[in-house]
């Protein structure tokens, strides 16, 4: 009687470590994304001189790819159109930067996957490489309004931009460096 209680508790205790161990790792896989989300808003931050992104805001979405030797941010959220303004005033590092008004005449596209597409050149074009960081939800095509500026490099900033379609009242944040 004692060898089948010591199987059925060595038994119950191989259960136990595997719920434990799968509970753990659901766990794991559940906050990951959001500590990641976290992390690239405020690398984000940092690396362009902006400001927090408003309360108000919603729909926030943010992934940072990191590689050997760069680093690679999209953020989008969207906020009332008083909350935008206030987070572009309140940026230092867009303090003296003029943004470039996006219109029917002057759009922000997504750039033509052949080489040998036709470019309209009174239009911006940008190279889509968000979806390939499980990012598919950055698309900062611009068609009726919006506005266009373009993060000052810095010792933390190769390059980056901040997108606002001024009518869906979406703000796309880029930022890479390496």
């Amino acid at each position: 009687m004692g060898m089948q209680t010591s199987v059925s508790s060595k038994r119950i205790a191989g259960w136990l470590a595997t719920f434990l161990i799968l509970i753990s790792g659901f766990a794991i896989w559940k906050i990951t994304p959001l500590l990641n989300e976290r992390h690239a808003i405020e690398a984000a931050r940092q690396w362009g001189n902006l400001a927090p992104i408003p309360d108000s805001a919603t729909e926030v979405r943010a992934v940072k790819h990191d590689a050997f030797t760069w680093s690679e941010i999209f953020i989008s959220f969207q906020a009332p159109p008083a909350a935008i303004d206030t987070f572009i005033k309140s940026s230092p590092g867009l303090a003296s930067v003029q943004p470039e008004i996006l219109s029917p005449k002057h759009m922000y596209l997504r750039d033509p996957t052949s080489p040998n597409a036709d470019r309209d050149m009174r239009h911006l074009y940008f190279h889509n490489e968000a979806a390939r960081y499980g990012a598919s939800w950055y698309d900062p095509t611009v068609r009726t309004k919006g506005r266009l500026y373009p993060l000052t490099p810095s010792k933390t900033l190769d390059l980056g931009e901040i997108v606002i379609d001024d009518q869906r009242h979406t703000v796309y944040i880029h930022a890479d460096r390496g």
